[in-house]
């Protein structure tokens, strides 16, 4: 070959084999495929068949795996994931183990498989197998699960799983149909038959990853119904202990019934309270019960208590018997029994003495005999006696704190009385609790906080120009006032800051709402969020137009026409 051929041979070769460096250097390395495999080759019906999928690059935390759809002759079981980590750095890998149970003889298959990550899909064809007739091969070695043979619902038992190598395997409460398991000391579980008729333990628990366990179910029986209604299976005892048993009307009793034992204790549903009052039952709106839970597992079902916190709110003086409804249990051994509490007898006395609200209400009833008939205080005595003789307890409540407020400052033994009766009866129309009794009155700080701070500020001026004098008249620089001064003006502020929290407490709207529909909006033509039946005490938010937003005890709110929102509150 000459130069000049040569020259141009390497000429046409160079770009060539330029452009399949630049091809090989830009192309990425070819990923390691999925490995796919299964065991056994030629499964027996009525045994487990394990396929297993090795998937390099994927992180096993991030893996769906969706299996077992469309099987034909295989029942899927449950998947495992597994981290593979390689050696030095390479990258991580993960291992799915799809466990099938065969169900026939002849060409079986799995059904698709689909594998989810990070956004990648991959779809495995089904895997096909011809399975062997049954009592060839092998007989595989399956958990043994231990439990008992026949519950009743409600019931608390112990479940163990011992392996094929004899040993007992380390369980965690696992999910199944019809049951409730929980840890047990001694590494076994505890669980609760939740649903009568055959519950079947499952064939693999996730903790137990690749562990097959034969067949096993547990029958459980029906309760009787009062027992169903309880769920209380096991030896119980139930006793009632007192707490506040005699208290001031407006005030709440307190006691709590106590179920001790051993059983189906995380179930167990306690009898209902019901409380009798001198006026009949005590509405649920005056009943607060709160459960706790002090039962732990034990080596038998769970032991230790349940509690029922109560507290019932009297709002009138008077005679209570609080009690609860019997509680039927069954035994372990099949006993039907039942637990009764005696009622719990409760005294709510008077706020105020009996003899005293009856003298006030003498003297109200002369008052406008004794003054003039146009006067304030005549004329609220009068309204009030009126609405007390209409059994009208709003209207009665409303006129008494009108007469409480206008005659308090002048005759405080009758405003002192009043303000009594007037705390019975907004405890019995479950009105707002006001800051009235919490706080002096404004006039009643308004004037030793004036006294004060009128004898501080002088003798403070005092002592400052002494100071000053002692010093030829120079600036003072660290100037302290004397004990008895800075006692005197602290003292003065207290007060004054007292009085502004008196007035700010005092001038909340406090409003008797009378009974009709309760609007979302301030209008007529606006629907209706609910309707009051009864007259209601509400807190007055806003007052604008003609209306009123008003928000009551139970949270709701809503807007009523102002002249229906009666106003009780103030100074």
């Amino acid at each position: 070959m000459t130069r000049d051929a040569r020259g141009r041979t390497a000429s046409t070769l160079l770009p060539l084999l330029f452009f399949v460096l630049i091809v090989l250097l830009a192309a990425p390395a070819r990923a390691q495929e999925a490995a796919l495999s299964w065991e056994p080759a030629a499964p027996v019906p009525g045994r487990g068949f394990t396929v297993v999928l090795v998937l390099p690059g994927v992180d096993v935390r991030d893996l769906d795996v969706e299996a077992g759809r469309g099987a034909a002759g295989m029942e899927f079981v449950s998947a495992a994931s597994f981290p593979i980590r390689g050696e030095g750095s390479a990258a991580p890998a993960a291992r799915v183990e799809l466990s099938f149970l065969v169900l026939a003889e002849g060409e079986l298959s799995t059904g698709p498989i689909t594998v989810r990550s990070r956004g990648t899909t991959l779809t495995f064809d089904a895997v096909r197998v011809r399975a062997a007739p049954s009592g060839t091969g092998p007989e595989p070695e399956y958990a043994e699960w231990i439990a008992p043979e026949r519950v009743n619902r409600y019931g608390a038992f112990r479940i163990a799983a011992a392996l094929p190598d004899g040993k007992y395997a380390e369980l965690e409460p696992f999910a199944s149909p019809g049951l409730s398991t929980f840890d047990a000391p001694d590494g076994a579980l505890l669980a609760l038959a939740l649903e009568p008729g055959r519950v079947e333990l499952p064939r693999a628990v996730p903790a137990l990853p690749g562990v097959e366990f034969r067949a096993a179910a547990v029958e459980v029986a029906e309760l009787p119904p009062t027992v169903r209604a309880s769920r209380a299976v096991g030896r119980f005892s139930l006793r009632l202990e007192p707490g506040l048993a005699k208290v001031r009307a407006g005030s709440a009793f307190s006691f709590a019934l106590v179920l001790e034992g051993s059983g189906s204790l995380p179930v167990v549903v306690l009898p209902a309270l019901s409380v009798e009052g001198p006026s009949g039952p005590v509405p649920a709106a005056d009943l607060a019960v709160t459960r706790r839970d002090g039962f732990r597992a034990g080596p038998d079902g769970f032991e230790g208590t349940v509690i029922l916190d109560c507290a019932v709110v009297a709002r009138e003086a008077g005679d209570y018997s609080a009690g609860f409804e019997s509680l039927e249990y069954l035994t372990p051994d099949g006993e039907l029994k039942r637990l009764v509490v005696k009622p719990l007898a409760l005294e709510a006395v008077p706020a105020t003495d009996p003899a005293v609200l009856a003298a006030a209400y003498g003297r109200l009833e002369a008052l406008p005999a004794s003054r003039s008939g146009g006067s304030r205080a005549a004329g609220l005595a009068r309204a009030a006696l009126a609405a007390r003789a209409a059994g009208d307890e709003a209207a009665f409540v409303l006129a008494l704190h009108g007469a409480e407020r206008a005659l308090g400052p002048f005759e405080r033994a009758l405003g002192a009385t009043l303000g009594a009766a007037l705390d019975a009866r907004e405890a019995a129309l479950r009105l707002p609790e006001r800051p009235r009794d919490v706080l002096p009155r404004p006039l009643a700080l308004l004037a030793p906080a004036l006294a004060l701070l009128a004898v501080a500020a002088p003798l403070l001026a005092l002592e400052y120009r002494q100071a000053r004098r002692r010093l030829r008249f120079g600036p003072v620089r660290r100037f302290r006032a004397s004990r008895p001064v800075a006692a005197c003006l602290a003292l003065g502020l207290l007060l004054a800051l007292a009085l502004g929290a008196s007035l700010a407490e005092r001038a909340r709207d406090f409003a008797l709402v009378g009974p009709g529909p309760v609007r979302a909006v301030p209008s007529e033509s606006g629907g209706a969020s609910f309707t009051l039946d009864a007259g209601a005490a509400a807190r007055v938010l806003a007052r604008e137009g003609g209306w009123a937003r008003v928000s009551f005890a139970d949270g709701r709110s809503g807007w009523v026409p102002e002249l229906a929102a009666l106003s009780y509150g103030g100074f």
